[in-house]
C-alpha cells in the first residue's frame, strides 16, 4: 500500500511539472499569437504548391523555402506597386502645392548643418529634457524591430509546418494519446481538411475576385466619362481582392468609397447628372459581377462543406472583434476545432 502510494504521489510530482512547464511554454508564446497564427494561415495557403514541388523534387526542406517564395514574391510585388503608386500621387501633391524640391533639400541642409555643429552630449541634454523626443525616437524603432520579428516568426512558423507538420503531428499524436489512437487521427484528420478548405478557399476567392475587379474596372473606364474614369484600375482589383477578407464588409470596404469618388469628381466637373448612367452602371456591375457572384457562387465550392457557411461568417466576424486582427484567422480556427470535436469526439466520449 505504502508502494502505490509513492508511485501515486511520484505520479501527481509529474504531471505537475509537466503542467507547469506546459503553462511557461503557453505563457512564452502568447505575445507572439498573431504571428503564430499567420503562419498557420500562410502554412494551409503554401501547402498545396508545396505539395506538387515536393513530389518532383523530393526535398522538404527545398519544398518548403520555394512554396513560400512563390507564395511572398507575389505579396512583395503588390507592395512596391502600391508604394510606387503612393509616390506618384504624392509627387503630384506637391507639385500642385508648388512647394518646390529646391525649399526641401534648403530646410533639411540647414537642420543637417545644425544637427552636425552639436556635441554628443548636447543630444544627450535634449532627449533627457525632453523625454517625449526620446519617445518619438525611440517608438518608431521599436514597432519596426517588433514587425520584422513577428514576420521572421511567422514565416518560420509555415517553414517547419511545410517540412515537419506532419511528423509533428505524429509525434504529439504518440506521445499524448498513444499508438495508433485512431480518434485522435479522425479529429485532426477532419481539423486538418476543414482548415484548409476555408483558408485556402478564401485565398482563391480573393484571387478570382482581384482578376475579376481588374477586369470590370479597366472594361468600365473605356465606356467612362471624361473626368470619371476609375483610378488605378490594377490597384483597385487588388484591393477588392484582399478586401474579401474583412469580415461582414468585405470588398464593399473598397468599391463604395470609390463609387463616392467618382460622384464627387462628376460633381466637380460640373457633369454629374450627364453622367449618372455610370454611377449607376459601375453600382449595378461590381455589385453583381465583382463583389456577389464570387461570394456566393465560387465560394461555397472552394470553402469546404462540413462547416456550415453562416458559423463561417459569424467566425469571421467575432474573430476580430474578440482577438483583433488576428480574430480573422483565429476564429474560424476556433470554430472549426469546436465543430470537429462535436462531430468527431463527443459522439465517442458520450457512448
Amino acid at each position: 500500500m505504502e508502494l502505490k502510494k509513492r508511485i501515486i504521489r511520484g505520479i501527481r510530482y509529474w504531471q505537475i511539472l509537466g503542467l507547469v512547464s506546459a503553462s511557461l511554454l503557453i505563457y512564452m508564446c502568447l505575445p507572439f499569437l498573431d504571428a503564430i497564427i499567420y503562419g498557420i494561415f500562410l502554412y494551409y495557403v503554401a501547402r498545396p504548391l508545396y505539395v506538387i514541388i515536393h513530389r518532383r523534387v523530393h526535398h522538404d526542406t527545398i519544398g518548403a523555402f520555394v512554396a513560400l517564395f512563390a507564395i511572398i514574391l507575389p505579396i512583395i510585388l503588390i507592395l512596391l506597386y502600391t508604394l510606387s503608386v503612393a509616390f506618384n500621387e504624392f509627387s503630384t501633391l506637391l507639385s500642385s502645392a508648388d512647394i518646390s524640391i529646391e525649399y526641401l533639400n534648403e530646410i533639411i541642409y540647414k537642420y543637417g548643418a545644425l544637427a552636425r555643429n552639436l556635441e554628443p552630449h548636447e543630444i544627450m541634454d535634449l532627449f533627457v529634457r525632453n523625454s517625449g523626443l526620446g519617445d518619438s525616437f525611440f517608438i518608431p524603432i521599436t514597432l519596426i524591430v517588433g514587425v520584422i520579428l513577428k514576420l521572421f516568426i511567422m514565416l518560420t512558423t509555415a517553414f517547419y509546418l511545410l517540412k515537419d507538420g506532419s511528423r509533428l503531428r505524429e509525434w504529439i499524436v504518440r506521445i499524448t494519446f498513444g499508438k495508433g489512437n485512431a480518434l485522435a487521427n479522425k479529429f485532426l484528420n477532419a481539423t486538418d481538411e476543414s482548415l484548409h478548405m476555408v483558408f485556402f478557399g478564401s485565398i482563391i476567392t480573393a484571387i478570382v475576385t482581384a482578376v475579376d475587379g481588374m477586369l470590370v474596372y479597366t472594361l468600365l473606364n473605356q465606356i467612362a466619362p471624361p473626368g470619371m474614369r476609375i483610378p488605378y484600375e490594377v490597384l483597385m482589383g487588388i484591393l477588392s481582392g484582399m478586401a474579401t477578407l474583412i469580415p461582414g464588409i468585405g470588398i464593399k470596404f473598397v468599391w463604395v468609397p470609390l463609387l463616392g469618388y467618382l460622384g464627387l469628381q462628376g460633381y466637380l466637373a460640373g457633369t454629374l447628372a450627364s453622367s449618372f448612367w455610370f454611377l449607376l452602371l459601375f453600382f449595378v456591375v461590381v455589385n453583381i459581377i465583382v463583389d456577389f457572384m464570387p461570394d456566393i457562387i465560387l465560394r461555397p465550392y472552394v470553402s469546404g462543406k462540413d462547416v456550415h457557411k453562416g458559423m463561417i461568417m459569424l467566425a469571421f466576424i467575432f474573430g476580430p472583434l474578440v482577438f483583433g486582427i488576428k480574430g480573422i484567422f483565429l476564429g474560424p480556427i476556433i470554430l472549426i476545432l469546436v465543430t470537429e470535436f462535436m462531430k468527431h469526439v463527443l459522439p465517442e466520449i458520450r457512448h
